[in-house]
């Protein structure tokens, strides 16, 4: 169950094979050229990994990230200009303090946690940026982490 969750980029729940990764979500990406550099979603969202992914070059991979580090506030999306993308919102969960919004990218479902003051609602189209720097790398066949 927790590897084909893994496969399939949905979210980990804990007691899975990879229960320190539980709040992590799993998005498909590529080894990319020389010098160790991965693809990922958005228009500029490569990592650097000082070589680590010299053996990944025209490979799948999978990035995580957690929920806190991908946000639609306006000076963290400026923060991140080049790590934005527009998803779709299935649900958006008002948790008090803060909301959970449950989105889905090109086939990959992922969730965000926004302030309360977030305009996003079930049925939009959100644009939300992610922190390059927070992004977990991972190898599909052995399902070990490359890079965090």
């Amino acid at each position: 169950r927790g590897r084909q969750a893994r496969q399939q980029g949905v979210h980990l729940r804990p007691g899975d094979a990879v229960g320190s990764q539980a709040a992590r979500k799993l998005l498909p990406g590529r080894g990319h050229g020389r010098g160790g550099r991965a693809d990922g979603p958005g228009r500029g969202s490569r990592c650097a990994s000082d070589g680590k992914l010299d053996s990944y070059v025209g490979k799948k991979i999978k990035m995580g990230i957690r929920p806190e580090d991908i946000d639609d506030e306006p000076e963290f999306m400026a923060k991140h200009p080049d790590c934005q993308l527009n998803a779709q919102v299935d649900v958006s969960e008002m948790m008090g303090a803060e909301i959970y919004l449950y989105l889905e990218y090109k086939g990959n479902k992922m969730t965000a946690r926004v302030a309360p003051t977030s305009k996003a609602r079930n049925g939009d189209t959100v644009r939300v940026a992610f922190d390059p720097h927070k992004i977990h790398l991972f190898d599909v066949e052995t399902e070990k982490t490359i890079l965090n």
